[in-house]
């Protein structure tokens, strides 16, 4: 019985990218495109295959609250509006 608790919130605290969106306020597509950054920025995305990428709950917030989080995540904001502008 204590394996199963276990192994249950463990599963909880890894988010899809559409429960992550809703949790953190952040677009999908934004996710999706810092999970790409993860040497550079350390981003907290745990990718399974090719196309299939998980979030830690908790590592997510804290990677959010961090200067450095903040900083990559501006970056990519200002990246998209600059490439959005052409």
């Amino acid at each position: 019985m204590e394996q199963l608790v276990e192994t249950t919130s463990r599963s909880e605290i890894l988010l899809s990218a559409k429960e992550a969106a809703q949790e953190f306020g952040i677009g999908r597509d934004r996710l999706y495109q810092l999970a790409h950054t993860v040497s550079v920025t350390g981003f907290p995305a745990l990718w399974f295959g090719p196309k299939t990428v998980k979030f830690p709950k908790q590592a997510l917030k804290n990677w959010l609250d961090s200067e450095q989080g903040r900083q990559a995540l501006y970056r990519a904001m200002k990246e998209k509006r600059v490439n959005q502008s052409y």
